[in-house]
């Protein structure tokens, strides 16, 4: 049970977001309690993990303080947060506190007895993170022989206790073969899982990461497969020119290990430090977060010629990292990933009704980008994700219409 002892859910979590944008206040707040892990995986966004971590009083004392401003929901996570052998009395407190608490993991140092422990408290949710469900390509990205035995044990003893747990699958060019597989497993299971393709940069500001990133095809595939799997259609994004961007440093923060506030765990701009004054004072006159909240899209830069706009859901945070600080100005992962989102549903919505007489609704289309259109902007019209009222006949013309790009093109695969 959640906040108060009820659930929390997505519809639940729109309307606390709603009330509290209204005065900017903290609804959710998400502390990394160390960078120390025992896994090296490839991808990982933390190029320094020696980094000083609170201690114990000094946790405790900001989650008082973060309740005290009325954030409700908790995210804890490293590192690996298990390795803190302080956690329980950090989660003992935060579950006195009344705080809906998800925790994030790899899962292999999850015991029997932390397992119980876990729910005694009631956690609400702990997140696993799953690269493959194949034991060489998994620990290839987890850089650890046995890794993936040991985070499905972790997975396992939760599941037993009733506990409930998410697996996240960061998809690369390493396990681009297995996520499909691993997603299927958990969904027979009744266990949710997410596939992500987006491989950001790193905290210090560096982008190498990038190389393990799938090509613009790939995503277009992966987004395909989601729709596929969920039989739904990507949430509608407006482009409301008055419209926040997202939520970070408007009702959510993040903690790093050594005390300094960031908007988001993906925007590691310093708000300033717990160590030095209260969160009290960093949340309410920090000027940075003002800048952040009067923010609107309207203000975004080097946006206003995209046609995919009204589906683009821009990240500042990832921004931040990748244009060295210029975190309104459009970059490059973003476009990619908008236009991958865009046309892997464009495919999907093709297969079920561009079909000729007697054509399979199943046919596979695919995705094709010219390698020096850097942000990937199609000339394209932009497209309602949900149009209920158009029958098949007429939606077939106006979909054919929307497969014209400058550069970006979907094709039949066997005109290939």
């Amino acid at each position: 049970m959640g906040i108060g002892g009820i659930a929390m859910n997505l519809s639940l979590e729109d309307k606390l977001r709603a009330a509290y944008s209204k005065d900017f206040k903290l609804l959710a707040i998400h502390m990394d309690l160390l960078y120390s892990c025992d896994l090296d995986c490839c991808h990982c966004y933390l190029d320094d993990k020696r980094t000083d971590a609170l201690s114990t009083d000094e946790i405790l004392d900001v989650l008082a303080q973060a309740r005290a401003l009325g954030a409700l929901k908790l995210t804890l996570s490293g590192g690996e947060l298990f390795l803190r052998k302080d956690l329980f009395e950090i989660l003992e407190f935060a579950r006195a506190s009344r705080f809906y608490i998800k925790l994030k993991t790899h899962g292999g140092l999850l015991t029997e007895e932390a397992a119980d422990k876990l729910a005694t408290l009631g956690i609400n949710r702990v997140d696993f993170s799953v690269y493959s469900l194949e034991e060489d390509v998994h620990d290839f990205i987890t850089r650890r022989t046995g890794s993936l035995e040991r985070t499905l044990q972790g997975l396992e003893r939760l599941v037993e206790r009733g506990i409930p747990v998410r697996v996240n699958c960061s998809v690369m060019n390493l396990n681009t073969r297995s996520y499909k597989g691993l997603y299927r497993y958990f969904a027979e299971r009744g266990i949710d899982a997410s596939i992500d393709g987006s491989i950001r940069g790193s905290n210090g500001g560096g982008v190498e990461t990038y190389v393990l990133g799938l090509t613009v095809e790939e995503k277009v595939e992966m987004e395909r497969f989601k729709r596929e799997m969920l039989g739904t259609l990507p949430k509608p994004v407006t482009m409301d020119p008055e419209e926040h961007i997202c939520w970070a440093g408007k009702t959510s923060a993040h903690i790093q290990p050594d005390g300094t506030v960031t908007p988001c765990v993906a925007w590691p701009m310093s708000l300033g430090s717990v160590r030095d004054q209260s969160l009290r004072s960093i949340w309410e006159e920090e000027e940075s977060l003002k800048e952040i909240r009067d923010m609107r899209r309207k203000d975004l830069t080097g946006c206003s010629g995209c046609v995919l706009q009204t589906k683009c859901t821009f990240c500042p945070g990832k921004a931040y990292v990748e244009n060295e600080g210029a975190w309104k100005e459009p970059f490059s992962l973003q476009c990619q990933d908008t236009a991958a989102r865009t046309f892997g549903t464009l495919s999907y919505n093709a297969s079920k009704v561009l079909g000729e007489d007697g054509e399979s609704s199943k046919e596979a289309w695919t995705f094709k980008s010219s390698d020096d259109n850097r942000h990937l902007n199609p000339i394209v019209e932009p497209i309602q994700w949900n149009e209920p009222q158009l029958t098949q006949e007429k939606r077939r013309p106006r979909l054919r219409s929307l497969i014209q790009t400058q550069g970006i093109q979907l094709t039949r695969k066997n005109d290939r």
